[in-house]
């Protein structure tokens, strides 16, 4: 986030923006969102929408200069029926390729699934592009996804994706993540063995868990999410980057001038060091770490 909240909201109160300042991992609490709703007198629709400008100040967008904004709703609620709000935003890196791009719609996605959530519905400040359609359509939780692309306009996923590709093409599964777990506030030793628990790879049948080790000693996991389209899932290490920059961590358009420290990644199978997954975590770790440790292990039967 670059901009204080004060200058993103105005008008709300300081108790409002003190609620906004405990949003950790681009989550905010049913309990947060209860608050806020009732301070503000709004719906649990219209405060998805007032926190786009939130959301959008977290994009890195060197390349395109086009800022996201997306918040999803997730489909878990209180008694009293408030859900979780979850943010994402694009992410941009000018000194690695171009398919390293994360869409705000991808970093959202892989923000919710760590808290072991899904998503109910989304507020955007821009049309999904294609590939976000087709990772959306398999990370939903309902059939018919609402995406309210302005104050007055909700459409539906499906009149943006009709008859969709999807993982019952391929005879596999949608994505369901561990339900009541959550990778937030884990102690360092339980980090990587539950962020395997959260791998979704059902196409490459390897799935792969990491965590990032700063040099300040900070740590995030991350895990894959494949997709039944394939280029729109996101490697471990992109999810782990995911989640550093929505904790606070200063990433850089150049990440090569970030300090990392570790990459120590979670496969299971003797040949899974040479799957895709594998593959695609460390050849990124290479290119933005080249003096970064690599260390592998391996899953707990």
């Amino acid at each position: 986030m670059t901009q204080p909240l004060n200058a993103l909201f105005p008008d709300w109160p300081n108790e409002a923006l003190d609620i906004l300042s405990t949003i950790h991992v681009g989550q905010l609490p049913t309990a947060e969102v209860r608050a806020l709703c009732d301070l503000l007198n709004i719906n649990v629709g219209q405060l998805q929408r007032q926190l786009l400008p939130l959301a959008e100040s977290y994009t890195i967008a060197p390349l395109s200069q086009f800022i996201v904004g997306v918040v999803a709703m997730g489909s878990k609620h209180d008694a009293s029926g408030y859900p979780n709000l979850y943010l994402g935003a694009n992410i941009e890196f000018t000194d690695v390729g171009m398919n390293y791009t994360i869409h705000a719609e991808q970093s959202v996605t892989a923000i919710v699934s760590a808290h072991g959530d899904k998503i109910s519905s989304l507020a955007l400040n821009a049309t999904p592009c294609g590939m976000c359609r087709q990772l959306l359509h398999e990370h939903k939780t309902i059939t018919h996804l609402p995406l309210s692309i302005s104050d007055t306009e909700v459409i539906e996923l499906s009149e943006l994706l009709p008859r969709a590709f999807s993982p019952e093409d391929l005879n596999k599964s949608a994505y369901q993540p561990p339900y009541g777990l959550s990778l937030n506030r884990l102690s360092d030793d339980e980090l990587l063995a539950t962020a395997f628990r959260f791998s979704y790879a059902p196409y490459s049948e390897h799935p792969v868990a990491c965590v990032l080790e700063m040099a300040s000693g900070k740590q995030y996991p991350g895990f894959s999410l494949e997709s039944a389209a394939y280029n729109p899932g996101l490697s471990a290490l992109s999810v782990a980057l995911i989640l550093a920059h929505f904790s606070g961590e200063p990433l850089s358009n150049r990440m090569s001038e970030v300090a990392f420290k570790r990459l120590t990644v979670m496969v299971k199978g003797q040949s899974a060091t040479e799957s895709v997954g594998y593959l695609e975590a460390t050849l990124l770790w290479q290119q933005i770490a080249p003096e970064g440790e690599l260390v592998t292990v391996s899953a707990p039967d």
